[in-house]
């Protein structure tokens, strides 16, 4: 890790592990384990800037509480909801709904981090999900469209500037293109 204190980090050791393109929507699959191998990564050493642990927020296989209590041990400060299940949409989105692993489930997730003391931003697509989000404490919102396509512009951005003219102004809002783009 840089270790300069100025400067936000965002934590995802299962990124790597996926192809790139399509790998944020590739680990919200059960079968890759994200939160296995963020738990498996934690730093040794607290980290000297904030730093914002990519968790799948819907894990049917872990609680909400051990996952928080690891974090904290290792000096992690934020939490943001990635991978992220809130870009499924249509009938799909609807029976994981139904099984308590849609996108209301990250929301609570992320409500219960901001109540236990952590910094909080929201990986969301819709307007909806962003105020649910910022409402819950997010302070920052990741704006994401979907996979982009080989060859066409991230739909993120568009995204982004939706939910940038109805959020409020102290609640910035970037694609999730940007952060891609950094790692």
């Amino acid at each position: 890790m840089d270790d300069n204190p100025d400067e936000s980090w965002l934590f995802c050791p299962w990124l790597p592990a996926l192809p790139p393109g399509p790998e944020f929507w590739l680990a919200a699959l059960a079968w890759h384990d994200s939160n296995g191998s963020l738990l498996d990564n934690l730093p040794a050493q607290p980290p000297r800037r904030k730093v914002y642990a990519g968790v799948f927020c819907v894990d049917p296989f872990r609680r909400r509480e051990d996952i928080l209590h690891a974090l904290r041990r290792a000096g992690i400060s934020g939490i943001v909801n990635l991978p992220s299940v809130s870009f499924i949409d249509g009938e799909v989105g609807t029976l994981l709904a139904g099984f308590s692993l849609g996108v209301e489930r990250e929301i609570a997730f992320l409500r219960g981090a901001s109540g236990a003391g952590f910094h909080v931003a929201g990986c969301a697509a819709t307007l909806d999900a962003a105020q649910a989000m910022a409402g819950a404490g997010a302070e920052l919102i990741i704006a994401h469209g979907g996979p982009p396509l080989p060859g066409s512009a991230d739909p993120g951005h568009a995204v982004a500037a939706r939910l940038r003219r109805h959020l409020p102004d102290a609640v910035p809002v970037l694609p999730l293109g940007r952060l891609l783009a950094q790692s």
